[in-house]
């Protein structure tokens, strides 16, 4: 009897952490940088990560959020949601700036606050841009006095005049920086974007400190959409960057630092609209010309995307004269559909207008391909698309275009409606796979593009090889002193072919300094870790040429497991 009291009294004692088959939890304090003032109703995220892809897991709050998954009449979520793990509760720092996460299940995390004058960041960052330290939480952990220090965002405002000197009222004001996207391709990133007001002036606030240009005057693609009022007059700006020029390399860069309350004035001139005209022929050599046509055009907008809008007059089919009027100056991407076939046409708008455009009508093909497994292995039931990505052309708008196809059982597919044009073949995105061999009209084109044409009575057939012979890298990124580094992304970047974005792997480090990129394609590679880095930042080449010395060469084996050191390289370098 004495024993089991003894026991009991014991079990009593133990602090809610020691008792086995309790929940995690994680503690900590908000703080501001530089004075350590505790910040009230900050709000705390968690959340979950896959270890091995460093993605988020998905959740089914997040699903029903955007109305994938809405509950059914009877008030319950669909079964797909009910099959993803709930979203953790957000919570919010309390007058000392202190925050309690409990009810953790063990796994990995990201923990971010965000408060209104503040940079969201996460625990763990300590450059902008750049991401924190995941956390590993076992059963029953408490990760106590965590401390996130938030910087203090910046903003800019001033007054916007025509040069006529008067305000330059409904002229879109934005902050953006050059940036690169997930295929590769330089964009301007819109940071944000304000509109002058009946006085002329504009404010952009919680901006993240960092480099940037300003911009105002109106772009092609807001052009429709400008009037807030209806009394707005119909005058539209040249894009103009600041401290007034409308050549990028001309402008000067606005440095925006923690606190900043930075005023910029400066002027934008009135835009004179332009048009253009052309003809719209199904033969080149007899003149013919289509009985009717549907005319589109889009515009490319300055911090990436375009817009399209509809042209149903602009064709006229007495004579195959097509005439589109009031354009602003820009890059533009024209698409005319007609019984008779389709056209895409870029043209770039300065200063004039533009005659003696020529549209010239073709059919559209279709495409037989196959994809199999290296060694004839069955194909795995996951892949689903098969794609072919367009090469981008000057025209802005082509971004991301993309044509995919479904294959059948036995790997066969058709890619149907390609246009003529130059292609290149994009392998499926799978998770341990990758594409080893891709031969068009018996011509290995792996790093290549294709040549699409309509002039060719049997189109050449496509031969997809794919391997699940990747290789697989364990490493550890260091600091000066040889100390390991959390939450730093680990980037490996190949050697030649770089054009091919899907070579390119990504991990962020855990608390321990240490990073695991799976499912890599054989080949030569350097891995490189900067402190500092852009998303998708190392597409850069100018980059990529400034830090090619501090990078880690690796060379990868079908099937190769190795582990490597990569040194940090620091902010600016």
């Amino acid at each position: 009897m004495t024993m089991l009291v003894v026991a009991a009294l014991a079990l009593l004692q133990l602090t809610p952490s020691a008792l086995p088959g309790t929940r995690a939890r994680i503690e900590g304090t908000v703080l501001r940088i530089g004075s350590n003032e505790p910040i009230s109703g900050a709000k705390v995220t968690i959340t979950a990560v896959n270890l091995a892809t460093g993605a988020n897991v998905q959740t089914a709050g997040a699903l029903v959020g955007i109305g994938l998954n809405s509950p059914a009449p009877g008030g319950f979520p669909t079964a797909s949601a009910q099959a993803l793990p709930l979203p953790i509760p957000v919570v919010m720092t309390d007058r000392d700036g202190k925050f309690v996460v409990p009810e953790l299940e063990e796994g990995t995390y990201r923990i971010a606050v965000s408060a209104n004058g503040y940079v969201r960041q996460e625990y763990g960052q300590r450059v902008f841009p750049g991401q924190g330290t995941i956390v590993n939480l076992k059963r029953g952990e408490v990760l106590k006095d965590v401390v996130i220090p938030m910087t203090l965002t910046g903003n800019v405002n001033g007054k916007i005049y025509d040069n006529n000197g008067q305000p330059a009222v409904g002229a879109p004001v934005q902050l953006i920086k050059v940036a690169y996207n997930q295929d590769g391709r330089p964009i301007f990133q819109n940071i944000g974007t304000s509109r002058a007001n009946d006085r002329g002036e504009y404010r952009i606030y919680w901006i993240t400190p960092g480099r940037y240009y300003l911009a105002a005057g109106t772009t092609p693609a807001d052009f429709a959409n400008q009037r807030s009022s209806p009394n707005d007059s119909t005058d539209t700006y040249s894009l103009t960057f600041y401290p007034g020029t409308t050549d990028l390399n001309r402008a000067t860069v606005v440095d925006i630092r923690s606190g900043d309350e930075r005023v910029l004035d400066f002027s934008v001139g009135k835009q004179q609209l332009y048009k253009i005209r052309g003809r719209v022929l199904v033969d080149p050599a007899t003149g013919q010309f289509p009985v009717s046509a549907d005319i589109t055009i889009a515009a490319a907008a300055l911090g990436g995307g375009s817009t399209m809008r509809s042209y149903g007059r602009a064709y006229n089919p007495q004579n195959g004269i097509l005439e589109v009027r009031d354009l602003m100056p820009g890059v533009y991407l024209a698409s005319i559909s007609s019984p008779a076939g389709s056209a895409k046409v870029p043209f770039e708008i300065v200063n004039n207008d533009i005659d003696g455009l020529m549209f010239i009508l073709k059919h559209s093909v279709s495409i037989l391909g196959r994809i199999q497994m290296d060694g004839g292995a069955g194909l795995p039931a996951s892949i689903s698309r098969v794609f072919l990505r367009v090469v981008p052309l000057q025209s802005a708008a082509l971004s991301g275009f993309s044509l995919s196809a479904a294959p059948l059982a036995d790997g066969s597919f058709t890619l149907e409606n390609v246009l003529p044009g130059e292609y290149r073949v994009v392998g499926p995105d799978e998770a341990g796979l990758y594409l080893k061999s891709v031969l068009f009209g018996g011509k290995d084109v792996l790093n290549r593009t294709i040549q699409i044409r309509d002039t060719d009575s049997a189109p050449s057939r496509i031969e997809i090889i794919l391997s699940p012979n990747v290789g697989r890298i364990d490493g550890i990124v260091l600091d000066d002193r040889s100390q390991p580094l959390p939450g730093i992304q680990a980037v490996l970047v190949p050697d030649l072919n770089r054009e091919r974005t899907e070579l390119f792997k990504t991990a962020s480090t855990d608390r321990s300094g240490r990073f695991t990129l799976q499912g890599v394609t054989p080949g030569e590679y350097k891995a490189f870790a900067w402190e500092a880095l852009e998303a998708y930042g190392y597409f850069d080449p100018e980059l990529l040429r400034r830090s090619d010395t501090l990078g880690t060469s690796v060379r990868v084996d079908e099937f190769s497991s190795q582990e490597i050191q990569v040194r940090v390289i620091p902010s600016g370098r």
